[in-house]
């Protein structure tokens, strides 16, 4: 049980670690990451396709914003500026694509932009995006209400906890492989004073299996097999 505890608090600790470094590639607050994971999931959208998702979207409105008018005329048939998505943060201009999403009747043509605009994500992502912001935002702080949002400070904290964890794994493999380098010239030659010596070690084997009372003779060939094994 303990055991299995451990292993489940590493495989928390691992999953927030990874939450806590992709709300900073993304440029999402780690707040806002865990509400947002939390609607998606409802969605049957995963947090690796919604980091995605949300990078795309950056990088699209970069490349927008730069001059590209194909980029440009993706945004446009969602009725949305590239001029006002730059003045906002990652997490807005989820909204915002959210909101313009909702707004396409036909789900065809809705899923044919998001996938122009996002990637084969896009496609995973229009059932979340379509129910628009407020109903995304509504559904994250349901999170908040369970008391299930981790503040950065917190996440911080475990990322230290992790990588500390994970260094002591790597130290701790960097000796069971030393210890094992060190023994391995005793192992082998156990192994070969065993195969040289295998109609002595036979007897031996016989003499243990067969549990009866010990002879003299029998006590022998331990003797002999014992000295073997230590002189090697």
């Amino acid at each position: 049980v303990t055991g299995a505890a451990a292993l489940q608090i590493k495989k928390t600790a691992d999953s927030l670690d990874l939450l806590a470094k992709s709300a900073d590639r993304v440029g999402v607050s780690a707040e806002a990451l865990q509400k947002l994971n939390f609607a998606a999931g409802f969605a049957g959208v995963s947090s690796e396709n919604l980091r995605k998702v949300i990078s795309k979207l950056s990088e699209q409105t970069l490349v927008a914003a730069r001059g590209s008018q194909e980029a440009a005329k993706l945004f446009t048939e969602f009725g949305l500026s590239v001029k006002e998505l730059s003045k906002m943060n990652a997490e807005q201009r989820l909204y915002a694509l959210a909101d313009a999403t909702q707004k396409i009747e036909d789900p065809a043509r809705r899923t044919a932009l998001l996938i122009k605009l996002l990637g084969e994500e896009g496609q995973l992502v229009g059932t979340l995006l379509s129910t628009g912001a407020d109903a995304i935002k509504k559904t994250g702080d349901e999170l908040v209400k369970l008391s299930g949002v981790l503040s950065r400070a917190d996440l911080s904290a475990i990322e230290t906890a992790n990588d500390q964890f994970t260094k002591l794994q790597t130290i701790a493999g960097q000796v069971a492989q030393k210890i094992t380098a060190s023994m391995a010239p005793a192992f082998s030659a156990i192994s070969q004073t065993i195969i040289e010596n295998s109609s002595e070690f036979a007897a031996f084997v016989n003499t243990v299996v067969a549990g009866s009372a010990l002879t003299e003779e029998k006590m022998k060939t331990i003797s002999r097999v014992a000295n073997l094994i230590l002189l090697s």
